[in-house]
């Protein structure tokens, strides 16, 4: 389910990228559009031993109110309807 997160993340134009070392046994994958300075943003946590996607946070463009969701599944629908855009 992570991979199929982070495809759909970087088909959606959200060019994901992992953060090494893991910090608190969590990877954070950020995610940033890069279309300016108003361009979505955010990033996806997944445990550093289980690879599971814990929770993610996306805020949209223009700083409006962030998007948050907490498991896998969540995220997953999160990213797929685009609600960040």
């Amino acid at each position: 389910m992570t991979e199929q997160i982070v495809k759909h993340a970087a088909r959606a134009g959200l060019n994901p990228h992992v953060s090494f070392p893991p910090y608190l046994g969590v990877y954070e994958i950020l995610l940033d559009a890069k279309q300016g300075p108003d361009s979505p943003f955010g990033l996806i946590r997944v445990g550093a031993r289980s690879g599971k996607v814990l929770s993610a946070s996306l805020y949209p463009r223009n700083f409006a109110t962030p998007c948050r969701a907490r498991g896998a599944l969540a995220v997953h629908r999160l990213i797929r309807r685009g609600y960040w855009s």
